[in-house]
């Protein structure tokens, strides 16, 4: 009888929610133990820091016929130009490929670009420099993982070799969940834009 009777007075704490009741006595006995508490996320310190030295080394590691001067590298991933600018004071980084001339853009393209940004581009963007469409990357440097580096890396190169066709970063297309049908269709990509992309991704730079 006493066994039936915890067995019923367990189900009914269960299904009322006492085991997470906050106060003590009764609801924090063996009984109606609180559940273990989420692990905590990984700290700083479980990540490597990026810095000059080791972005300079992972770079000269990845990448052939490489140019340097003091926080600047300049390269070519399948022939699209690439430069990656970093700051140690200012803690900030970043990759941009030039695509072409700011005053050339129609209103169509600059659509494209925006739809993009938001849709296919990813963690890169499409942006305008000093009178040039091109397209980047931005980040932190201290921050910055050897993986994430390798993927923008990619995205860049991408998001310049795809323009005017597809637009994008050659990565997955993210489109919140139930808006499956409202994601913009850009342009339908062409078999050398396709190709294109699977050269990109192939390149030496290879997201490890």
């Amino acid at each position: 009888m006493k066994r039936k009777y915890w067995a019923l007075l367990l189900g009914l704490a269960i299904a009322i929610g006492l085991t997470n009741y906050p106060g003590d006595g009764l609801w924090q006995s063996s009984v109606f133990a609180q559940p273990d508490p989420p692990p905590a996320p990984p700290s700083e310190t479980s990540l490597e820091l990026m810095d000059i030295e080791r972005l300079d080394a992972i770079l000269q590691e990845q990448v052939d016929d490489i140019s340097t001067q003091p926080g600047q590298w300049q390269f070519s991933i399948n022939e699209i130009s690439i430069i990656v600018l970093a700051d140690p004071n200012a803690n900030r980084m970043r990759i941009f490929s030039p695509v072409m001339d700011a005053a050339e853009l129609t209103p169509e393209q600059i659509q494209k670009m925006m739809l993009a940004n938001f849709h296919t581009a990813l963690d890169a963007r499409y942006a305008i420099a000093n009178g040039s469409v091109v397209t980047t990357f931005i980040h932190p440097l201290s921050s910055l993982q050897e993986r994430d580096l390798l993927s923008a890396l990619n995205q860049v190169s991408s998001l310049a070799a795809t323009f005017g066709t597809s637009y994008t970063s050659g990565e997955l297309l993210f489109v919140p969940r139930g808006n499956g049908n409202n994601a913009p269709q850009i342009q339908e990509s062409s078999q050398d834009d396709i190709q294109a992309q699977k050269l990109i991704n192939n390149s030496t730079i290879a997201v490890r």
